[in-house]
């Protein structure tokens, strides 16, 4: 019989063993020590784009799995993979596709072409909106998706039970914002309960206030936070912006992007306080602290912030989807879609 201090030791490292050991892709797993390779190119939903920074995961039991990354051009490789039967997981956000293979001793596996990431059970809502039309995006991406008529989105806002149908909801610029003015509170608790939930938030331009209402210390925008649309100051033109966030210059192929404010009065915001700033750019806009001069400003503001709370996220774009989209916006507007 082991003696207490002793079994108590070993029951220690079993469970360290069994569920916090997550191994790196290049060491020899498990089983009997011998390995192969595996390689293979995903695609996004729409069979035509190749998919930046997905998590590449065969999970052997017992805490043990193999890990990678796909690359700029979707490609993945993972070594030191135990020989046998698996199942190899490609997962971006929201989305993943499943993959029967199988590994054979001292050879590279190469999974065949045309393996996609899938929409599978994953629930899309899009509130109209006046000023934007983000489902153009998530069609050009063969993304399936519900659409919450402008006026009733305001009854959608306030029904929890709707809500929590979907994985993912998208907020248009122009959308109706008279919720705000009998049901500012209530439709906060509700967006934080979605999100604190797992479900995931993107809005637009003028539906800064989605953002506003539920996480009000995530950014500070131009003007008085507490007015309603005080932050629609910008001005238009075209923005050569930073590319701050790693994934979305992988997508690129560059840490700059072109960005086209072709209307008047787009939403400005001053600071990200909370979460991460993806994207900024110097913007004019006018400044109404003086209410008998309005001049114009310029400074360098961000225009893509986001916030992880659990498995959910919020993302709020000053630029949006509609005739101005410049090729980097579209790109940018996928990435953010497949981070969700």
């Amino acid at each position: 019989m082991l003696r207490p201090f002793v079994l108590a030791a070993v029951l220690a490292v079993s469970a360290c063993t069994e569920y916090d050991f997550v191994p790196d892709s290049d060491e020899v797993l498990a089983g009997d020590g011998r390995v192969g390779s595996l390689t293979g190119r995903v695609c996004g939903p729409d069979g035509e784009h190749w998919v930046v920074a997905a998590d590449v995961v065969i999970d052997h039991g017992n805490g043990q799995r193999s890990t990678g990354v796909t690359d700029s051009d979707g490609y993945f490789t993972l070594d030191n993979v135990p020989v046998g039967d698996w199942e190899v997981v490609v997962r971006k956000g929201s989305f993943e596709v499943s993959i029967p293979v199988t590994i054979l001793e001292g050879q590279v596996t190469e999974i065949p072409e045309g393996q996609c990431i899938e929409q599978g059970n994953v629930q899309i809502a899009v509130v109209e909106g006046s000023w934007d039309a983000v489902e153009h995006i998530l069609g050009t991406m063969s993304l399936e998706y519900d659409t919450i008529d402008y006026f009733g989105s305001t009854a959608f806002l306030r029904d929890p039970a709707r809500l929590s149908e979907y994985d993912i909801i998208f907020f248009n610029c122009g959308m109706d914002d008279s919720w705000e003015y009998s049901y500012g509170a209530e439709v906060a608790g509700n967006l934080r309960d979605f999100v604190e939930a797992g479900g995931s938030i993107y809005a637009s331009d003028w539906a800064y206030y989605i953002v506003e209402a539920g996480w009000p210390s995530m950014n500070t925008f131009q003007g008085d936070d507490s007015w309603l649309g005080d932050a629609r100051v910008g001005e238009t033109g075209y923005i050569t912006a930073d590319v701050l966030d790693p994934v979305m210059a992988q997508r690129l192929g560059s840490d700059t992007a072109s960005l086209n404010f072709d209307l008047p009065a787009w939403v400005v915001m001053k600071q990200t306080h909370q979460g991460d700033v993806l994207i900024q750019g110097t913007a004019t806009y006018y400044d109404y602290s003086n209410p008998y001069s309005y001049d114009y400003q310029t400074s360098t503001v961000p225009l893509v912030s986001r916030l992880i709370q659990g498995d959910g996220a919020v993302v709020y774009t000053s630029f949006h989807n509609e005739a101005q989209t410049t090729l980097d916006m579209t790109l940018l507007l996928q990435e953010i879609v497949l981070s969700l």
